[in-house]
């Protein structure tokens, strides 16, 4: 079946399989059903919907709404929920029971579930009770000494990334997971001691990487699996290795990234990364089965 979204206007297919989930998930009260609707919205405007309901990249200066303190929240001053400094929040200084309200059936649920979200205190910054000396990192678990770092956990001297997971003195890193020394990285596992890497799985000692495993001491190389001094995917010496890197170091850094973008270009790349998974589309996808547009 073919629609047009309300919001962008393009058109979009809701299959058999789609409206079969609707119906499997559509709830039943005294034995009449209760059917979902169909979307109204594409695929991207809803997933565009589902992202704003999550601030993980904004923070602000406000004042806890029970102590009138001052706090670094994810909400800013407009905003019109109830918000709590973590600590506060956490403690017995409040009980949520006292903002139970009865059910008035002239009006529609939505709105009185708007306004009870709206009174129900929110935590300022959604920190696990095991961060330490992380004030600015919001959406975090089990982290030390990190700053500005958003969905993490269990990370120690990290500062300004996202989705980073059991890493150390890293920065400006997005979605890598037990990494050491990285700087400029994204899509990481298991590296250490390296700058601009993208898609590399346990590679160390190495600049400009894309979509390699395994390496060491390489500089602008692209797909690469289990190499050791490499420079844009060609063999070298120890001694050319360690002349770029000085080069690297000494102020030409810019210069070697354009040449390495200009070149990957030139290079297969991956159309996405499915791993032991089936009937699967999207991208950054593991051991999946069957998961349509996702990523």
């Amino acid at each position: 079946m073919k629609k047009n979204c309300t919001q962008c206007g393009i058109s979009y297919e809701i299959t058999d399989k789609d409206l079969e989930f609707l119906q499997k998930l559509s709830p039943t009260l005294n034995g009449e059903i209760y059917q979902i609707p169909a979307p109204k919205l594409c695929h991207d405007c809803r997933f565009q919907r589902r992202l704003a309901v999550r601030n993980e990249s904004k923070l602000y200066n406000r004042q806890c709404d029970l102590t009138g303190e001052e706090m670094i929240s994810l909400y800013s001053t407009d905003n019109p929920h109830t918000v709590y400094k973590e600590e506060v929040w956490w403690s017995d200084a409040w009980d949520p029971i006292d903002y139970g309200r009865n059910i008035d059936f002239s009006r529609t649920f939505f709105d009185q579930f708007h306004e009870l979200k709206l009174a129900v205190p929110r935590r300022g910054m959604q920190q696990d009770v095991t961060v330490e000396n992380s004030d600015y990192t919001t959406y975090t678990s089990g982290s030390k000494n990190c700053y500005l770092i958003f969905s993490s956990g269990y990370c120690e001297n990290v500062y300004n990334g996202s989705w980073m997971i059991m890493c150390n003195s890293c920065a400006d890193c997005y979605s890598c997971v037990s990494c050491e020394l990285l700087y400029e990285c994204v899509d990481c596992v298991n590296c250490y001691n390296s700058l601009f890497l993208q898609d590399c799985n346990s590679c160390q000692d190495s600049y400009f990487l894309e979509n390699c495993r395994n390496c060491h001491h390489c500089i602008c190389c692209k797909n690469l699996r289990s190499k050791g001094y490499h420079i844009f995917n060609q063999p070298v010496s120890k001694e050319q290795y360690e002349e770029l890197k000085e080069e690297i170091h000494k102020g030409k850094m810019m210069e070697i990234q354009k040449k390495f973008s200009e070149w990957t270009n030139t290079v297969p790349s991956l159309f996405a990364h499915l791993l032991s998974s089936e009937n699967c589309t999207g991208n950054m996808i593991e051991h999946a089965n069957n998961c349509i547009n996702c990523f």
